[in-house]
């Protein structure tokens, strides 16, 4: 993965948080950590991983500011792989977006 884009991923998204008295919630978790973890991954692991987030944030509609940060390393991380067909990958996603517009 290029670290350099990884870390302005990591930076854009920041790290917003809302202070409610005592208790503070983080919007958006990724680290370099787990962009060793996505470095570490099997291509058809990133590919699982990419596709259930896609379901559930971008067409089920249950979205986190997290796996959308995920989503973006993850696709950072299959740019770089060249044995991933990214064609196909492009034509699921346009058949899963078509179905949720048809429903």
């Amino acid at each position: 993965m290029d670290r350099e884009k990884a870390k302005k991923l990591l930076e854009l998204y920041g790290n917003p948080t809302v202070n409610f008295g005592k208790t503070t919630l983080v919007f958006a978790r990724q680290s370099l950590q787990d962009v060793q973890e996505i470095e570490k991954m099997t291509n058809s692991q990133l590919i699982k991983e990419w596709k259930e987030l896609c379901v559930i944030n971008q067409f089920i509609g249950q979205v986190s500011m997290s796996e959308l940060q995920r989503i973006s390393l993850l696709e950072l991380e299959m740019s770089c792989r060249e044995k991933i067909d990214k064609a196909k990958l492009t034509k699921w996603y346009e058949r899963k977006s078509k179905k949720k517009r048809e429903c």
